[in-house]
């Protein structure tokens, strides 16, 4: 049998997501920002965690195992509970 390759819908919602933040917001809020998260990432993760009705913490659960949502966005770490 052979297996389709398919996206999931949670990767679509996060590319999507990303893409509409990297076009309207400045990577950073200010020029001496930490820049360990660009804003569209921050913001298209929240999204993505509104999507899934998941709360910060679950959210933060969630991408520590998922690689492939975490490469998408281009994070090199995962945001904690704690960046806002």
């Amino acid at each position: 049998m052979k297996r389709h390759k398919q996206e999931s819908r949670y990767l679509r919602v996060a590319a999507l997501a990303y893409k509409v933040t990297c076009a309207v917001l400045p990577l950073y809020s200010h020029p001496n920002s930490p820049k360990i998260y660009t804003q569209p990432q921050l913001v298209a993760g929240v999204l993505l965690g509104v999507y899934l009705n998941l709360s910060w913490r679950d959210l933060e659960a969630w991408w520590l195992t998922s690689d492939r949502v975490c490469d998408l966005l281009e994070l090199s770490q995962v945001p904690d509970h704690t960046p806002f």
